[in-house]
């Protein structure tokens, strides 16, 4: 597979990703974090095997990487969601978005740690354009971001833990099919996620029997398009691309998420917020360094502006 091919994959990935912020913010309204987190995790990874086995893929084979596949699901799945669940509830949506944002430079940090790839000047100013550009999309004229608070730490932390575990990723791919490493790594983080709620939201479920039909569907279609389906291929990215250059394109789902939020939520989009965008697809382009990428790009610059459309920003 082409390198352009897989940046297209990679867009797509992050349109779902983007547009899971929307639905998980619906989510949390109506059931407990981890509790719910369990839960989508489980119907991924299950979806995931499901999905496999149609394909006819052996779902098992005697040297499993089940080291790598049980780091993998404590730190990529288990910390990172349980991080992410306490943190958010202690700090503000706009300091989240910002430090979640230092994720894909963390990855290639570490990246380049561990001998991965190499951290070049130009990736490297692709990294920070993208990380200023994301910045700027969220900060949106908001007060008192300056502030450090106990969740600051927690959401650092998750993101953090979530870069040592594609780094794992990217080791462990090249002893067992990515995809099916996804799904056993998702089934196992939502087995300990689901002992964690028991004891951290006691009668968590309890909500399930009340939720309306439309919640359901949310909640299937986090866990199948971006958690199932974006995770599978994200992980095969990973694999054929190495964890820094698939990590630059996690900041395209901050725009995907803005635009969701623009459309599903009506929430504004100020003019600082564009500005962030285009550095944020400028620092993809400068990251990647791919001339036929350029072209996928303004497809994709092309299509916001149709979304746009003739709505005022405001």
């Amino acid at each position: 597979m082409g390198n352009t091919k897989v940046y297209s994959i990679l867009v797509m990935i992050m349109l779902a990703w983007g547009l899971n912020v929307t639905a998980l913010k619906t989510l949390v309204d109506h059931l407990n974090p981890i509790t719910m987190s369990a839960v989508r995790i489980f119907i991924a990874g299950t979806t995931v095997l499901i999905i496999l086995a149609l394909l006819k893929k052996t779902l098992f084979q005697r040297d499993f990487p089940w080291k790598y596949i049980v780091i993998i699901s404590l730190l990529g799945v288990v910390c990172h969601h349980l991080f992410l669940a306490v943190g958010i509830q202690r700090t503000s949506a706009v300091k989240t978005s910002i430090i979640l944002g230092f994720g894909p430079l963390l990855t290639a940090l570490l990246s380049m740690a561990f001998k991965l790839s190499q951290l070049t000047y130009q990736k490297f100013s692709g990294f920070v354009l993208g990380t200023v550009g994301v910045i700027l999309t969220v900060l949106n004229g908001a007060e008192k971001v300056g502030e450090l608070q106990l969740g600051d730490f927690y959401i650092f932390l998750s993101i953090l833990l979530q870069a040592f575990s594609f780094i794992f990723i990217s080791k462990a791919s090249k002893l067992i099919n990515p995809m099916i490493l996804t799904g056993y790594i998702l089934i196992i983080g939502s087995i300990i996620l689901f002992a964690i709620s028991l004891i951290m939201e006691p009668g968590g479920f309890k909500d399930f029997q009340t939720i309306n039909s439309n919640v359901i569907l949310v909640l299937f279609a986090s866990a199948i398009f971006a958690t199932a389906i974006g995770h599978m291929l994200y992980n095969t990215s990973i694999k054929l691309i190495g964890p820094a250059e698939a990590a630059i394109f996690v900041n395209f789902s901050t725009i995907f998420a803005l635009i969701g939020a623009y459309f599903l939520l009506n929430e504004p989009i100020t003019l600082l917020q564009m500005v962030g965008c285009l550095l944020i697809m400028n620092g993809v382009v400068v990251g990647t360094s791919g001339l036929k990428f350029r072209n996928i790009l303004q497809s994709v610059f092309s299509r916001m502006k149709s979304w746009v459309g003739t709505n005022t920003i405001k």
